[in-house]
C-alpha cells in the first residue's frame, strides 16, 4: 500500500490540502475513493463471528438510538444469534477495532495512522433497510466514513462542542438537532466523508442495507501534550520543573498563572517534540 493512504482515500483532494482546509475544520465527502476498501459486504459474518469469539464486549447493537444488552454470560455462538436477531429487528451491529482481527485493516489503519499522526483504529456498522441505530449525537474523536456496501443517508448539522475532549460527552437534543437546518449527504458504496469531532450527525437507511466503516482518529491535543509536560518535568525548563514536581496548585487563580508558565516553557524548548511523542504513546496506550 502506498505510505500516503489518506491521499489515496481522498483523491483527488491531496492530503496538504486536506490538512490545510478540512482536517478539525469542515466535513468533506468524496463521493467514489480510487482506493479498494479492505473489507467487503461478503466480510460481515466472518467479522461478527471473530469478533463474538475473540472480543465478545466489542460487539454492540443500536436501535434507533437505544444500546441493546445482550444476554448475560451469552456464548459466541450465541452471542452472533442475538446480534443477527436484533439486526433482523433492525438493530445496528456494531464491532470495535476490527482491524485487530483483520490485517487488511490493521494495515490501512497503521498507514492513515502515520498521514495523520494519529492512532487509527476501525470500527464497523452493519444496518438493516429503514432504519436508524443512533439518535443525533456528536464524536470526541474525528472519523472517515467508508462506505462498504449500499447507501446510507447522513445529516450534519452543527458543531455542538469545537473540538471536544474525550470526557466532554456527546449528548445533544436530538429532536431539536432534527428539527434544525442541517445538511443531507447520500454515501453510496466507495463514498468517503470525513467528519470532524463535536459536528452533530445521524445516519438512516432506505430501501438497502448498509455497512460502513468509520476511521477513529486519535490525535494528541494541546491538552495532551500539557498533561505530558507536567507529568515528565525534566523536559521543561528550571521555572516549569519546580511547577510540574508539585502538580499546580490548588487555587484556580494560582494555576491560571501556573499553566501560563508551563505553555511559556513548552513553547520554548527544543523537547517538545519529544512531548508530543510522549503525549501519543500515553494516551494512544489506553483502549477506548
Amino acid at each position: 500500500m502506498n505510505n500516503d493512504a489518506l491521499a489515496q482515500l481522498i483523491a483527488p483532494l491531496t492530503a496538504e490540502r486536506f490538512r490545510a482546509a478540512y482536517y478539525e475544520r469542515a466535513t468533506l465527502h468524496v463521493q467514489q475513493t480510487a482506493m479498494s476498501l479492505p473489507v467487503q459486504a461478503a466480510d460481515q459474518a466472518r467479522l461478527i463471528a471473530l469478533t463474538a469469539h475473540a472480543h465478545p464486549a466489542r460487539l454492540r447493537v443500536n436501535r434507533a438510538g437505544q444500546v441493546l444488552v445482550p444476554p448475560r454470560g451469552a456464548r459466541a455462538e450465541a452471542l452472533q444469534r442475538w446480534a443477527m436477531d436484533a439486526y433482523e429487528e433492525g438493530g445496528t451491529i456494531v464491532l470495535n477495532y476490527i482491524e485487530a482481527l483483520d490485517p487488511s485493516c490493521q494495515t490501512l489503519a497503521t498507514e492513515l495512522g502515520k498521514s495523520l499522526h494519529a492512532r487509527v483504529t476501525f470500527t464497523a456498522f452493519i444496518t438493516p433497510a429503514h432504519a436508524q441505530g443512533f439518535a443525533p449525537h456528536f464524536d470526541t474523536l474525528d472519523v472517515l466514513v467508508m462506505q462498504v456496501d449500499g447507501v446510507k443517508e447522513w445529516h450534519l448539522g452543527k458543531t455542538a462542542l469545537h473540538l471536544p475532549s474525550l470526557r466532554q460527552g456527546y449528548l445533544v437534543d436530538a429532536q431539536q438537532c432534527m428539527q434544525q437546518p442541517h445538511k443531507r449527504i447520500t454515501l453510496a458504496t466507495g463514498g468517503v466523508l470525513y467528519i470532524p469531532r463535536g459536528v452533530v450527525h445521524w445516519a438512516t437507511t432506505s430501501a438497502q442495507p448498509s455497512m460502513h466503516i468509520t476511521a477513529d482518529i486519535d490525535t494528541a491535543t494541546l491538552a495532551d501534550v500539557l498533561i505530558a509536560a507536567l507529568r515528565t518535568p525534566e523536559l521543561l525548563s528550571e521555572p516549569a520543573r519546580a511547577l510540574g514536581a508539585r502538580r499546580l496548585a490548588q487555587t484556580s487563580g494560582q494555576m491560571t498563572r501556573e499553566l501560563a508558565c508551563v505553555l511559556a516553557s513548552m513553547g520554548a524548548t527544543r523537547d517538545l517534540p519529544t512531548l508530543c511523542e510522549v503525549a501519543q504513546r500515553t494516551k494512544w496506550a489506553r483502549l477506548r
